[in-house]
């Protein structure tokens, strides 16, 4: 027992009438280790991921591929502890081998909910970005999906951009694959091309993304982002003084 934890166990006796030690009898809970109390916290906020993770991923399949709705359990227990990783390669493959306005909506919903002061800048951002905004995109979900667990305070995260109800998923009979995710993002081909709000044909998403597809690519646009944030707070606070 703890006996620095108050004042009636330093006296050696307890004012429920119990002596040193004895509050477990006597319905004192008793003080977690703080290594226990860590793993406990870090459980929480994997299950917190893995289910942001889910809605995102069900979220797609519903609007691109709904008939993969029902297998979206046994594809979160076979790549358990990658949902990240998954959730990129599905909507590279069914997201972002589209037009703008298919996967714009993405990404402003991240800035929404966790940096509103970006929405005036989304054309410079994706200036900036041309040609990487799936590497963007995944930047953005590894530095703050993991937040909203820590920081559950703030405007909702937008799951379903496209408005579409997603299909309450129930366990399948398949192995939850779904068939491409397996191969190495740069073998992962673009659907027939389609043209997009200007009339033009896009190029193929698999000779326009080269870059943001190399190993590194999502960890390069995160040292960007930080150095953009850490500029923009100093300028806050230059304007302050």
């Amino acid at each position: 027992h703890n006996s620095s934890c108050c004042c009636c166990c330093r006296t050696g006796r307890c004012r429920s009438g119990g002596r040193r030690g004895s509050h477990s009898r006597l319905g004192h809970a008793p003080t977690m280790p703080a290594e226990e109390e860590k793993r406990k916290l870090d459980a929480e906020a994997k299950k917190s991921l893995r289910k942001t993770y889910r809605l995102l991923i069900e979220a797609v399949y519903a609007k691109w591929n709904a008939d993969k709705c029902a297998d979206v359990p046994g594809l979160m227990d076979k790549y358990k502890g990658d949902e990240a990783e998954i959730y990129d390669r599905i909507v590279r493959k069914y997201v972002f081998v589209r037009p703008r306005k298919d996967w714009q909506p993405l990404i402003e919903a991240m800035y929404a909910r966790f940096n509103p002061g970006k929405l005036t800048s989304l054309d410079s951002i994706f200036a900036k970005y041309k040609d990487s905004e799936a590497a963007l995109y995944r930047a953005l979900c590894d530095k703050y999906l993991p937040s909203l667990h820590t920081e559950p305070k703030g405007k909702p995260l937008l799951f379903n951009v496209w408005g579409l109800p997603a299909k309450p998923a129930e366990r399948s009979d398949s192995s939850g694959k779904d068939e491409g995710l397996d191969d190495p993002p740069l073998q992962l081909a673009s659907p027939s091309p389609e043209e997009d709000q200007t009339g033009r044909t896009p190029p193929r998403r698999d000779d326009l993304d080269q870059r943001a597809n190399q190993p590194g690519a999502a960890e390069e646009v995160m040292r960007a982002l930080g150095a953009e944030d850490k500029k923009q707070k100093k300028e806050k606070k230059e304007k302050k003084e």
